[in-house]
C-alpha cells in the first residue's frame, strides 16, 4: 500500500475500483502551535517538519507537548476521476477541522489556540467531495487540552464514497451486534438470578455483561452513542464510556469471590476490584482532563489484573481446587480470561496508536462470550442432567422391556414354526421315508424344543431370582457327564459349521458342589453364546483344580468382545456386537442368568480374556467335591473330544441327486434349523437343493460352475448381510437370469423396499408356511422359464428372417460371375452357403453364441456384399483372437455391420469404408462399428432405435433391447451428417450356453 513521504502521496496508479480504500499513512507536513488554513499555503508557506501518521504528536516534547494545537497537511496526486470521493476519520484527539482543496467540512468539536476557545469532540466522521484535476490538498487542524496525548490516533481512509460508506456500515453493524449480544446475555443472567436468588454470582455476571454492552456502545471505534447523541456534553459521554470500561473489573472480582467462597485467600481476588472501584469513583467525581491522566496506568493495570487472575486460576486448577466450578467449567473460565486479555490488549494497542485493526479483538470478544456461555451452560446442564437421570432410567427400562418382548416373541416364534413345518413334512411323507430319516427329523424337533425350553426356563428363572424364590438343590455334580450330554445336544447345531467341540476335563477337577440342572443351564448358555459368535475353529470346555475350587472354562475362537462392551456383558438384555445388527440373536439374558445362577451356587463367573477376532474365555469357579461312592473310578472316564461336524458342502452333497424338474435352488441361512426345514420342504416338491451358511459361501457357489435357478436368501447373515449378497449377485446376474427370494423376520414396508431395492424378486416373512414357500418358489421359477422361452422364441423368429432383396441380389451376382469368373463365383457361392447355413440353423436355438460364430456370419455377409459393390465397399475387421471363444448375443454384430454398409457407406456414390473393432474392455467385450458414410441426425437415430424389426431383417432397436435385458447397458451412437456413424456395444463376459427348455 502506498505511504506518504515528505508530505506527498502518489496514488496515480492506485485503482480504487479494484483495490478499494487506501490509508493515508506516512509522513505529513506538521506545523506545531499553528492553525493554518488553505490561504496560508496558497501564499507559499512550506513545511520544515514532518510527523508520522497515525502517532501521538508528543514524540519529541521539545517540539510539541501533550497539550496544544497544530496543523497537518498532505498533498495527494491521483488519476483524474469523476467519482464522488471521501475521507473517513476515526480518532483525532481531541478536536479537529478538516479542509480538502480549500473546502471546510463539519468539525469535530472546536479547535482553538487555548482552552477557552477549544471544545473537545473526537467523534468519527466522513467528508465527501469531487476532485477537479488530479491534485488533492488535505489540511487537518487539531487541538487537544484534555487527553494525555494529542494528534491523529487512527489512520484516515481515502477512496470512493460507496466504499467508505460500506466500511462504516460494516463496523457499525459489528459493534451494534456485539453490544446487543452482550446486552441479551446480561438480561439472561439477571433473569436467572431473579429465578434462582440463592446464586448471587448470576447477578454479578449479568451486571458484568450489561456494563460490557454499554462499553461497546459508547467506546467502540465508531462510538455509536456519540454519533447518535452528538448534542450531549463531552464530559458526560466520555466519563460514562470510561466508567463502563473499568467498572467491569470490580464485578468480575465479586463474581470470582462468589465461586470460591471457602478459599482462605479469596480476599486476594477481591483486592484488585476494590482498587478499580475507587478509580471508577474518581471518573464520576473528577473532570475528564484530570482522571484521564491516570488512564494509561489503569489501562495497563487492567491487562495485568487479567494476567494475574489467569495465573491464579491456573495454579488452582493444577492443585485440583475448582471452587464451585467443576473441572470442565474451570477450563472454560480460564479460556475466557485468556480471550479477554487478548481483547483488551488489542484495544490498548489501538488507543495507543500502535495498531489500527480491531478485527482480532472483536473476534476474541465473541469467543469470550461463547466460552463463558459454555461454562454456565455446562453447570446447568449438570443440574438438569441430574434431574433427568431418573426419567432416563425409567425410559431405558421401558425401552429394554419393549425390546425384550420383541426379541422373546421372535426367538419363540421361529423355532415353533420350524417344528410345525418339520412335523407337517413328516405327516405328508408318512410311509415314504426311511426310519433313519424320520429319526433325524424327530431328533431335530427334539433339539429345537430343547432350546426353546431353555429359553423359557431362563425367563422363569430370572423372575424367580428377582423374587428370591429360586430353589437350589446343591449336591455333587459330575462336570464330565454334564459336558458330554451338553455336547450331544449342541452337536446338531454345529452341522454345516467348521467348529470343533472339545472337552478337556482334568481327572482331579471333575466334581463340584452345584445344582445339576442349574450347572447344565449355565454351561448351555455359555456354549450357546460361543456358537452364536464363532464361525469356525473350536469351542473347548476345560477344568482345573486350584485349592478347593474347580474352575470350569469355556473358550472359543470366535469374534471376541470389543473392549467397550466388556463391562456390560453380564447386564440383562445385552447382546454381543461381534456381528452386524442383522446377525444379533437372542434376548440378551444368557450371561446375566449365568452370573446370577453361579452366585446362588456359591461360585463366581468372570471373563478371563477376550480379543476381537481371536476369541474369548469365560470361567466359572465352584467349590470342588470328591467322587461319590456310587460313581465309577476316575480312571474309567476318558476325555471327550468331538470332531468337526458336517460342513455346508457335505450337507449339500447329502441332498437328493434326482429331481423330476431338474431345478436347483440355493438356500442361504446361518441357522442350521432353517436350512434343514427349507431343504426338506423343497426336496419334497422335487427340486434339488444346495445350501450355504454365510454370504461368502453363497457367493462362492454362485460363481462356481454349478448352474442355479433360484436363491432363497436370508437377510440375517453373519458377515455380509443378505442385501449385500443380493447386490453382488446382481452384478453378474439379472433379475430374470437368477431370481432371489428374500427371507426375513422383519416384514415392514421399509424392509421389503430395501430388499427389492437391493435386487430381490420377492420377499417372504419368517416364520413361513411350507405351502407358501413352495408357491412363491414355483411362481419365480415359472416366471423365469416363461421369460426365457419368450426370448428364445423371439430369437427363433429372428433366425427365420431372410432378407429378400439381399437374397435376390446375391444370387444375381453369383449368376453374373458364372459367365465371367467361375472361380470367383464358386468362392462367392461358398460364402453365400455359409451365410444361409448360419441363418437357417434352427435345430439348436441358443441365447448366446461364441464370438467366432458371429464373426463367421459377418465375414460371409461382407464377402457377398464386396463382390456386389466392388471398390465402393471396404471393410476392415480388427478382432482380438483371444476373445473368439467368448460368448456374445447372436445376431448383434452382423446387423450392425449390415446397417453401416446399407444405410451408411452405400448411400454415397463413391462408397466408403466400415471398420469393425473387437477388444477386451472393463471385464467384457467392446464392439465398435464405425463407417464414413452419410451419417445420421439425432432424429434419425431415435427413429432407428424405435423400429424393432425391419421388414427384411433384424432392427437395431431389437439389438438394443436384448443387450439391455442381458447387460443393463444400451448401444452408444455418435454420428454427424456427412461424416459417418460410430456404434459402440459392450457385452460382459458371459458363461454357459442356455438352450431352449432349460
Amino acid at each position: 500500500m502506498p505511504v506518504a513521504k515528505k508530505g506527498f502521496l502518489d496514488l496515480t496508479r492506485w485503482d480504487f475500483a479494484q483495490k478499494g480504500l487506501v490509508k493515508l499513512d506516512g509522513e505529513w507536513e506538521f506545523y506545531p502551535n499553528e492553525l493554518l488554513g488553505p490561504d496560508a499555503f496558497r501564499s507559499g508557506r512550506t513545511a520544515s517538519r514532518y510527523m508520522d501518521v497515525p502517532a501521538p504528536w508528543d514524540q519529541d516534547p521539545a517540539i510539541m507537548g501533550k497539550w496544544g494545537y497544530a496543523t497537518y497537511r498532505l498533498a495527494i496526486q491521483i488519476a483524474p476521476s469523476a467519482e464522488l470521493l471521501g475521507i473517513a476519520k476515526k480518532s483525532v484527539r481531541m478536536a479537529d477541522q478538516l479542509y480538502v482543496n480549500g473546502r471546510a467540512f463539519k468539525p469535530s468539536g472546536q479547535v482553538g489556540v487555548d482552552r477557552q476557545s477549544y471544545t473537545p469532540g473526537n467523534i468519527p466522521g466522513e467528508a465527501y467531495f469531487y476532485v477537479q484535476g488530479n491534485q488533492l490538498e488535505v489540511i487537518l487542524q487539531v487541538a487537544n487540552y484534555d487527553y494525555f496525548t494529542g494528534g491523529i490516533g487512527m489512520p484516515l481512509s481515502f477512496g470512493h464514497s460507496e466504499d467508505i460508506l460500506f466500511l462504516k456500515n460494516v463496523n457499525t453493524s459489528l459493534e451494534m451486534s456485539a453490544s446487543i449480544i452482550l446486552l441479551l446475555f446480561g438480561v439472561f443472567y439477571l433473569s436467572l438470578f431473579f429465578w434462582f436468588r440463592n446464586d448471587s454470582s448470576l447477578f454479578f455476571f449479568g451486571a458484568y455483561f450489561l456494563l460490557a454492552s454499554g462499553m461497546m456502545f459508547l467506546g467502540g471505534t465508531q462510538r455509536l452513542f456519540m454519533q447518535y447523541f452528538p448534542e450531549l456534553p463531552f464530559e458526560l459521554s466520555w466519563s460514562a464510556k470510561d466508567f463502563l470500561s473499568f467498572a467491569t473489573i470490580p464485578l468480575l472480582s465479586l463474581f470470582t469471590v462468589k465461586v470460591y467462597p471457602a478459599w482462605k485467600y479469596k480476599h486476594v481476588l477481591l483486592a484488585p476490584g476494590i482498587i478499580f472501584g475507587f478509580f471508577c469513583l474518581a471518573i464520576i467525581l473528577l473532570p475528564y482532563r484530570y482522571y484521564i491522566q491516570a488512564m494509561p496506568i489503569f489501562h495497563s493495570a487492567s491487562i495485568v489484573y487479567y494476567l494475574w487472575l489467569l495465573i491464579v486460576f491456573l495454579v488452582l486448577y493444577a492443585r485440583g481446587n475448582y471452587g464451585r466450578f467443576d473441572k470442565k467449567e474451570m477450563r472454560y473460565f480460564i479460556l475466557s480470561i485468556y480471550l479477554l486479555i487478548f481483547f483488551l490488549f488489542q484495544y490498548f494497542l489501538v488507543y495507543a496508536s500502535k495498531s489500527s485493526s480491531t478485527l482480532v479483538g472483536n473476534l476474541a470478544l465473541l469467543l469470550f462470550v461463547v466460552s463463558i456461555t459454555m461454562m454456565l451452560a455446562n453447570r446447568y446442564h449438570d443440574t438438569f442432567s441430574s434431574m433427568l437421570l431418573l426419567t432416563r432410567k425409567l425410559q431405558a427400562a421401558d425401552q429394554a422391556k419393549d425390546e425384550f418382548l420383541i426379541r422373546t416373541s421372535h426367538e419363540l416364534k421361529t423355532p415353533l414354526h420350524g417344528i410345525i413345518n418339520i412335523s407337517q413334512n413328516l405327516m405328508e411323507r408318512s410311509g415314504k421315508q426311511s426310519v433313519d430319516e424320520t429319526r433325524d427329523r424327530l431328533e431335530l424337533i427334539h433339539h429345537t424344543a430343547y432350546r426353546m425350553s431353555n429359553m423359557v426356563n431362563d425367563l422363569i428363572d430370572l423372575a424367580k431370582i428377582r423374587d428370591g424364590t429360586l430353589d437350589m438343590q446343591l449336591k455333587v455334580v459330575n462336570v464330565a457327564a454334564c459336558t458330554a450330554i451338553l455336547f450331544e445336544v449342541f452337536s446338531f447345531l454345529t452341522k454345516g459349521k467348521n467348529i470343533q467341540l472339545n472337552s478337556v476335563i482334568s481327572p482331579n477337577a471333575r466334581y463340584v458342589i452345584a445344582d445339576e440342572n442349574r450347572l447344565m443351564q449355565v454351561l448351555s448358555n455359555l456354549v450357546d453364546n460361543s456358537l452364536k459368535y464363532t464361525d469356525q475353529g473350536s469351542i473347548t470346555i476345560s477344568t482345573v483344580l486350584m485349592g478347593d475350587v474347580v474352575t470350569i472354562s469355556v473358550e472359543d475362537t470366535g469374534r471376541g468382545i470389543p473392549p467397550q462392551n466388556k463391562n456390560s456383558i453380564f447386564h440383562p438384555y445385552q447382546r454381543g456386537e461381534g456381528a452386524s445388527e442383522l446377525d444379533n440373536r437372542g434376548i440378551g439374558l444368557g450371561l446375566s442368568i449365568v452370573q446370577k445362577l453361579v452366585r446362588l451356587m456359591g461360585g463366581t463367573v468372570a471373563l478371563d480374556w477376550s480379543k476381537v477376532n481371536e476369541g474369548s474365555r469365560f470361567s466359572v469357579s465352584l467349590p470342588s467335591a470328591t467322587a461319590p461312592t456310587a460313581d465309577l473310578p476316575a480312571n474309567a472316564w476318558e476325555e471327550v473330544s468331538l470332531g468337526m461336524h458336517e460342513s455346508a458342502a457335505s450337507l449339500a452333497a447329502a441332498s437328493p441327486s434326482f429331481s423330476k424338474e431338474d431345478k436347483t435352488i440355493l438356500v442361504v441361512d446361518d441357522e442350521v434349523l432353517n436350512v434343514e426345514v427349507l431343504r426338506h420342504v423343497l426336496t419334497l416338491e422335487g427340486w434339488q437343493v444346495v445350501t450355504a451358511l454365510s454370504g461368502e459361501e453363497a457367493l462362492k457357489k454362485i460363481s462356481s460352475a454349478l448352474r442355479l435357478d433360484l436363491v432363497l436368501l436370508d437377510v440375517m447373515l453373519p458377515g455380509l448381510s443378505g442385501y449385500d449378497v443380493c447386490r453382488a449377485i446382481r452384478e453378474t446376474h439379472s433379475l430374470i437370469e437368477l431370481p432371489v427370494l428374500f427371507v426375513s423376520v422383519r416384514n415392514s414396508p421399509a424392509d421389503k423396499e430395501a430388499g427389492l431395492s437391493a435386487g430381490g424378486n420377492d420377499f417372504l416373512s419368517k416364520p413361513f408356511d411350507a405351502k407358501e414357500v413352495c408357491a412363491r418358489v414355483r411362481t419365480l421359477l415359472t416366471m423365469k422359464q416363461l421369460a426365457r422361452e419368450s426370448t428364445l422364441h423371439e430369437m427363433a423368429f429372428l433366425h427365420s428372417q431372410i432378407k429378400p432383396h439381399f437374397l435376390y441380389n446375391a444370387l444375381g451376382t453369383i449368376m453374373s460371375l458364372c459367365y465371367t469368373d467361375g472361380a470367383k463365383a464358386g468362392e462367392l457361392l461358398g460364402s453365400f452357403s455359409k451365410y444361409l447355413r448360419i441363418i437357417f440353423q434352427m435345430d439348436n436355438p441358443v441365447e448366446i453364441v461364441e464370438l467366432e460364430r458371429e464373426l463367421e456370419l459377418v465375414n460371409a455377409y461382407v464377402t457377398i456384399e464386396q463382390a456386389r459393390f466392388g471398390k465402393r465397399l471396404h471393410v476392415f475387421v480388427d478382432a482380438d483372437e483371444q476373445l473368439l471363444q467368448r460368448k456374445v448375443l447372436p445376431l448383434t454384430i452382423q446387423p450392425l455391420v449390415e446397417n453401416a454398409i446399407r444405410h451408411g457407406v452405400l448411400q454415397r456414390i463413391e462408397g466408403g469404408s466400415v471398420f469393425l473393432s473387437i477388444r477386451e474392455q472393463d471385464g467384457g467385450i467392446q464392439v465398435i462399428v464405425r463407417d464414413d458414410g452419410v451419417g445420421m441426425s439425432e432424429e434419425q437415430i431415435q427413429e432407428l432405435l424405435s423400429r424393432e424389426n425391419t421388414k427384411d431383417g433384424v432392427g437395431v432397436a431389437n439389438i438394443n433391447k436384448r443387450l439391455y435385458r442381458w447387460t443393463g447397458k444400451r448401444l452408444s451412437f455418435e454420428s454427424a451428417l456427412g461424416e459417418g456413424t460410430t456404434v459402440v456395444m459392450w457385452i460382459p463376459f458371459l458363461t454357459g450356453e442356455y438352450k431352449l427348455g432349460q
